[in-house]
């Protein structure tokens, strides 16, 4: 009962509560159709329909459910064509790079060993002025070779010489003498050769 004042009377007001009648089947049916599938006026909606917008919305509702096999395979078979490529232009141009050094070194070693030999005095091997010049530049004596040949005249001058191998015949070598030396060096496994040529005379 609520008493409220109308033009200076007191009226009194008397509020009977209000109750929802369910004993009908019929509005039992109706209570439970729009509990479960509200109606499109209807703003309102259910828990579990609610759940589900909310998970369908979530940003991690994509990652949460981790990486499948076949999605690591794809990712490990791009990071292979992409990086076995890159790795293998790098190994090139590093080999390359190692390949010009390595020849420049041999030239240098070579120029300094045909100096040498030039003006050593008249002899029938001259491997050691050779490896003199490599282990002066901090590379092996072993890999620096020496190959001499002599020259032998004909018999008359209208007989055509020969190159007979070896610096002198017998342990001493000849008061005139043409040889030639041949010094190859191998800077490396992956380099090739190089190879100079000594023309040297003692007349």
């Amino acid at each position: 009962v609520r008493q409220d004042r109308l033009c200076g009377f007191s009226v009194s007001v008397l509020h009977a509560p209000t109750r929802v009648l369910t004993d009908s089947p019929d509005v039992e049916e109706i209570v439970k159709q729009r509990h479960v599938n509200p109606g499109p006026s209807d703003g309102r909606t259910t828990h579990v329909g609610w759940r589900a917008r909310r998970d369908a919305a979530s940003p991690d509702a994509v990652t949460d459910r981790g990486s499948s096999l076949i999605e690591v395979v794809m990712a490990l078979v791009i990071m292979t064509v992409i990086v076995v490529p890159f790795g293998t232009a790098v190994w090139s141009t590093i080999s390359a790079s190692a390949r010009s050094t390595d020849g420049s070194a041999a030239q240098t070693i070579l120029t300094n060993a045909a100096d040498r030999i030039n003006r050593a005095a008249a002899g029938c091997d001259y491997a050691t002025y050779a490896q003199a010049a490599a282990t002066a530049n901090n590379w092996p004596a072993n890999t620096i070779s020496t190959s001499v040949q002599r020259y032998v005249p004909g018999a008359t001058p209208l007989v055509a010489g020969t190159w007979a191998a070896g610096g002198c015949v017998g342990a001493t070598p000849a008061a005139v003498q043409l040889v030639t030396v041949t010094l190859t060096m191998r800077p490396g496994s992956t380099s090739g050769t190089v190879t100079i040529q000594v023309v040297k005379s003692a007349l």
